[in-house]
Formats: structure tokens, C-alpha cells, sequence
């Protein structure tokens, strides 16, 4: 059985942040919610295609979900974050990736002032040793991936509910 870890409770109370209109992200997917219900926007952090397409279907089926952006890798991410024109109430981590793996990314996004989403990762590792390294480098929660849609859609459902 897949197991989620909760690594820190530390960001239950996220502040709800306004999406800059003039910025176009231009997001893989948005839907159209309750303007009553808090939305959010999420930055998805995956280079497997199939994996990211999982994800995203699952997202789909989340109504609090406004919109996310993929990036394929940790460098890719930075610079998503760093332009500011995409700022995200959450960020969705894989672990192995080129160029810049998820480990390097958290111990980045946990440096960066402007930042203030939590970020979970999400991936297909069971070892103890890192769910320990991904919560001493910033993450939220750690989870593994489901390789079904709907066991995928209720993880995430868990974790955006608490942003």
C-alpha cells in the first residue's frame, strides 16, 4: 500500500494569494469554479510525461484547482518562479529529474524570500531516506505516486483541501 507522509503542519494557514491578471502563464489546464471557493493555482514540477499526464487528469477532477503549470525540471521551475508571472498556492515536486532533481529544488525554494507556497512532493520513492532528505530541504508533505487517476485525484484532493 502507497503511503503519505506528512513531514510539517507548519503551513495549514496559506494565505490566499490574487493571480496577477496581466500575467499569462499560460496554464495546461484551467476550470472554472465556485467564485465563492478558494482557488488555486499550482506549478507541477515532473519531467515523465506519462506521470505529469496522471497528475494532471487528476487535477482536473479537483474543483479548488484554478490552474497548473508544468515544469519539466527543477531549472525550469526557478526560472517559473523567479519571473513571478506565475505565482502558485502549491508546488507539486518529483524527485528524479534532470538537471536540477527535486531535493535541489525544495533546498532553492525553501532559500527564496518570495516564496511562500508549500511545496509536496510527489514520487514514485519509498525509501525512508527520502522522505527524511525531502523534509529537512522544505517539503510539505511527501507522497508516492498512484498510477491510477482516481487514487492519484484523492491524494491531491487531501492536499489542496488544506491550501
Amino acid at each position: 500500500m502507497l503511503v503519505e507522509h506528512v513531514l510539517n503542519d507548519r503551513l495549514s494557514d496559506i494565505a490566499e494569494k490574487e493571480p496577477n491578471p496581466e500575467a499569462s502563464p499560460n496554464p495546461v489546464q484551467e476550470k472554472i469554479v465556485d467564485k465563492d471557493e478558494a482557488r488555486v493555482d499550482i506549478l507541477l514540477v515532473e519531467d515523465d510525461d506519462a506521470d505529469a499526464y496522471i497528475i494532471l487528469e487528476a487535477l482536473k477532477n479537483i474543483p479548488k484547482v484554478k490552474s497548473v503549470v508544468r515544469a519539466i525540471d527543477g531549472v525550469e521551475a526557478l526560472e517559473i518562479v523567479d519571473a513571478r508571472n506565475f505565482v502558485p498556492h502549491l508546488a507539486l515536486v518529483d524527485l528524479s529529474m534532470p538537471r536540477k532533481n527535486g531535493f535541489a529544488l525544495l533546498a532553492e525554494l525553501k532559500a527564496r524570500i518570495q516564496v511562500d507556497f508549500p511545496s509536496v512532493v510527489l514520487t514514485s520513492s519509498h525509501a525512508e531516506m527520502d522522505v527524511f532528505r525531502a523534509g529537512k530541504n522544505g517539503a510539505w508533505k511527501y507522497i508516492t505516486k498512484k498510477d491510477k487517476i482516481h487514487m492519484m485525484t484523492q491524494s491531491l484532493r487531501r492536499i489542496v483541501k488544506k491550501i
